[in-house]
């Protein structure tokens, strides 16, 4: 039996390549770079959005059906006192001391942050909360979305400002996968739940409907410690939309490779198979029983044999103790003899063939695309026809992956846009390249779109990737020449081809 693993669903993190927008010619190269400070920030030494998604497919595959994420900004910010200007009262301009001339200034704590970070992480399935009412796996559209948390009682009074007398409790925490150590008291805690709601359907004042807000409840407090317009958004007081650099939908991103009719909650594959893997089992169970009662059994003649060989026959270790009888029971045979074993009758095991088929087509995968040997015989196209047809469902399912994740980057994108420094952005594309990627992006025409090749998604070897590098260069030779110039300057002709297209041309 086989079901599709990570793997082969989503083999390395692709390339995001932006959508270029009609409304931003002449910003392409501010494009690109944005481009780049995002494929760095998705990348391992950023939100490693690689292993997020290795996560939520395996809760998708395994578990629960559906793959829960969850992408936000925070931090932990002190009080300075720092000098800000005053206002003049009558045009609001900062106001000038008529003595020295030089603005006119007061002491003024601000919060500075000290740690922050961009996150895009996995949330066990068991604390996403989805209202019972909704039926759709387009959760973007659900009234309201929430999670379950839980910290220590220095993380919650970071984070939320708690009351100096709160405390936390020790307990258990049950929205979670203990695998087997359910029971064990775990130490002290707070516990809470934050909701993303649709603004609009609670309140008569909000007129747009995509404007989210955020309500955090900790158990033990009457009152919420969070109640707030979401901080990923903000409106255009002139058309009262969502600015371009705004999200898009929830924060809490949840994965699905299929649909079920007018229901939210989606069954994995190993759900699907499970009333045919637990026939499987009981049959495996009876092959135990079977070679464990047929442990062989000797009868021994009471009368024949001497006690010390007896001993010596008991001594010997694996098998049951030898029985006495009396020289009646043995007919004339020898002293010794074993008891007849049962057999293992041959429907059951052409039973087990049967369920490892059916196993095999409701996944639509066999061994040997599991990667694994089989001891069948079958030809050449027999196992070509397996295999397209497998291609089949692995690729559209690579491409729901692929399309969840792109929705993911695009919802990220618009978090790297508002709180990305550029002081941070010089770190990955250099401080020129990043103040003007800064002016830019705070003042979009349009939102940003992305795409990504689905060849980036899997797996692309040495061999494919000499081959792509001398396709790409013998392309630009075709295009340069078309246009009757050489295609790396003016001494592009006595240019060496690069090293990956020299090796390439050397194997042909």
């Amino acid at each position: 039996m086989s079901i599709p693993t990570g793997s082969q669903l989503f083999f390395q993190s692709p390339e995001i390549t932006i959508k270029p927008s009609p409304l931003m010619v002449g910003q392409e190269e501010v494009l690109l770079t944005h481009q780049d400070i995002l494929n760095e920030m998705l990348g391992p030494d950023g939100v490693n959005v690689k292993k997020t998604v290795r996560e939520a497919l395996f809760d998708t595959l395994c578990p629960a059906g559906f793959g829960v994420t969850k992408l936000g900004y925070e931090n932990v910010t002190e009080m300075v006192e720092t000098q800000v200007p005053i206002p003049d009262p009558t045009t609001g301009a900062p106001a000038v001391d008529p003595m020295s001339g030089q603005p006119m200034t007061m002491p003024q704590s601000v919060p500075v942050p000290i740690w922050e970070r961009l996150f895009w992480e996995r949330v066990t399935p068991k604390k996403v909360l989805i209202p019972a009412g909704f039926s759709s796996t387009n959760y973007d559209e659900a009234p309201w979305l929430g999670v379950r948390f839980s910290l220590t009682l220095n993380e919650a009074k970071l984070r939320y400002q708690l009351p100096d007398d709160f405390e936390a409790k020790a307990g258990t925490d049950d929205y979670k996968f203990d695998h087997g150590t359910k029971g064990e008291e775990e130490g002290k805690s707070v516990e809470g739940v934050e909701i993303w709601y649709r603004a609009a359907n609670y309140d008569d004042t909000v007129r747009n409907p995509d404007l989210l807000r955020c309500l955090v409840l900790i158990r033990g407090l009457e009152q919420p410690v969070k109640h707030m317009d979401s901080p990923y958004q903000e409106l255009d007081p002139t058309t009262g939309r969502l600015s371009p650099r705004s999200l898009k939908g929830y924060p809490i991103h949840i994965l699905t490779i299929r649909t079920l009719a007018d229901s939210a909650y989606v069954m994995s594959d190993c759900s699907i198979s499970r009333p045919q893997v637990n026939e499987l089992n009981r049959y495996r169970e009876h092959q135990i029983a079977m070679r464990d009662s047929n442990i062989p059994v000797r009868l021994y003649d009471t009368d024949r044999m001497p006690p010390e060989l007896v001993a010596k026959i008991e001594a010997a270790g694996f098998g049951s103790k030898p029985i006495g009888a009396p020289t009646e029971a043995f007919a004339g045979n020898p002293p010794v003899m074993e008891i007849a074993k049962a057999t293992y009758p041959r429907e059951n095991m052409a039973f087990e063939d049967k369920q490892d088929n059916d196993i095999s087509r409701t996944h639509a995968m066999d061994s040997n695309q599991g990667g694994t040997r089989t001891d069948d015989t079958r030809t050449a196209t027999e196992l070509q026809l397996i295999q397209v047809n497998t291609n089949v469902r692995l690729d559209a399912e690579r491409a729901a992956v692929l399309e969840w994740f792109i929705k993911g980057v695009t919802k990220f994108s618009t978090l790297v846009q508002r709180f990305v420094t550029v002081e941070q952005a010089a770190q990955i594309v250099g401080p020129q390249k990043a103040q003007m990627w800064a002016q830019v992006m705070q003042q979009v025409p349009a939102p940003l779109a992305f795409t990504a090749l689905p060849d980036s998604a899997i797996r692309v070897d040495a061999a494919q990737q000499r081959k792509m590098t001398l396709e790409k260069y013998q392309s630009a030779e075709r295009r340069a020449a078309g246009h009757g110039h050489q295609p790396c300057g003016h001494q592009a002709a006595a240019a060496p081809a690069p090293a990956a297209a020299r090796s390439a041309q050397g194997e042909h």
